[in-house]
């Protein structure tokens, strides 16, 4: 409790020099006010306005001063135990507070370093799906090209005198006839897939079917699937 004592005591007997600087500062200028000639009411007004003030100051220095020596004293502990508490908990307060704005300013900062390489990742991998597609496009382009090249000439014989709603699959390629199209036929699609299995392949609006035809068999459906019918946008 000492030390509390002197710090307290100290610390008023410090306020004090401040306020009898204050003072003097005041009592030198009405000094030199009344040396002012003509000053008029408004200096006056000046005067009196310093003059309440150096009272004010007068009565602080008076009580502050009572204070150091009471503290030093020893008849104001109790009210130093309180203002000492009082102390603790504001620290506790502000130490909460500064760890909690350091604690939402990290989240924040960790948001943010999140969202920016969230979006590094996300626009390299953009980039480079871009550039895959176009990998693959040229790819696949490639080797349509080249599997072009090797369509046997009895195919395109055939596919001279058919109608554009038939074909063939040949290597995975639709190889559609050079004829106008069947209007109200389904789209037929022929795919050989050794001497004696061929599928069939039948797509319209409605539906598509896979038949299988082995040998001089009849044809055999093995698989349907709806499809979604198109929509009709009418002005």
């Amino acid at each position: 409790m000492e030390d509390r004592r002197r710090y307290y005591s100290n610390k008023l007997d410090e306020e004090v020099r401040q306020l009898e600087i204050y003072k003097q500062r005041h009592e030198a200028t009405i000094v030199r006010f009344k040396n002012l000639e003509n000053g008029g009411s408004n200096v006056r007004k000046k005067i009196t306005s310093l003059k309440e003030e150096i009272d004010n100051y007068e009565k602080n220095i008076e009580s502050k001063t009572q204070e150091a020596v009471e503290i030093r004293a020893g008849q104001r502990d109790s009210e130093l135990r309180e203002k000492v508490n009082a102390e603790k908990n504001s620290h506790k307060t502000k130490k909460r507070e500064a760890e909690h704005k350091k604690h939402e300013q990290q989240q924040e900062s960790q948001k943010q370093k999140d969202i920016s390489e969230q979006y590094y990742q996300n626009t390299r991998s953009a980039i480079y799906n871009h550039r895959k597609k176009g990998w693959d496009m040229k790819r696949e382009y490639k080797w349509f090209t080249k599997t072009c090249s090797y369509i046997p000439d009895y195919l395109e014989a055939k596919l001279a005198i058919m109608p554009n709603n038939r074909g063939y699959i040949w290597r995975n390629i639709w190889l559609m006839g050079h004829k106008a199209p069947e209007r109200g036929q389904p789209i037929i699609m022929l795919e050989r897939k050794n001497k004696d299995l061929l599928y069939i392949h039948e797509h319209d609006e409605y539906e598509s079917r896979v038949y299988e035809k082995r040998g001089k068999n009849k044809k055999v459906l093995i698989k349907r699937t709806p499809r979604r019918p198109r929509v009709q946008i009418r002005f």
